[in-house]
């Protein structure tokens, strides 16, 4: 069985892939040779720092956006 992700959840699903993403690039992992999801949140949203502090707050955006659907509220955890 398969599960089809459409409409606005594929925006959802893109925006916790690129937190995932930062999430890595925080520990020192790299997303790809393109963009890194830092430098893509950033310019996206307009945020400010350097990683970790645009990580906390691209955390509090999605997980506002979690809650507004229903899902479980993701915090971060200290490394």
């Amino acid at each position: 069985m398969s599960t089809v992700i459409t409409g606005d959840d594929t925006i959802l699903f893109s925006i916790i892939a690129l937190e995932s993403a930062l999430r890595l690039e925080v520990k020192g992992m790299k997303m790809s040779m393109g963009r890194s999801a830092y430098a893509i949140v950033k310019a996206r949203y307009g945020l400010k720092g350097n990683k970790k502090q645009v990580l906390e707050q691209f955390n509090e955006i999605v997980n506002g956006l979690r809650e507004e659907r229903g899902l479980p509220v993701k915090e971060l955890q200290s490394t």
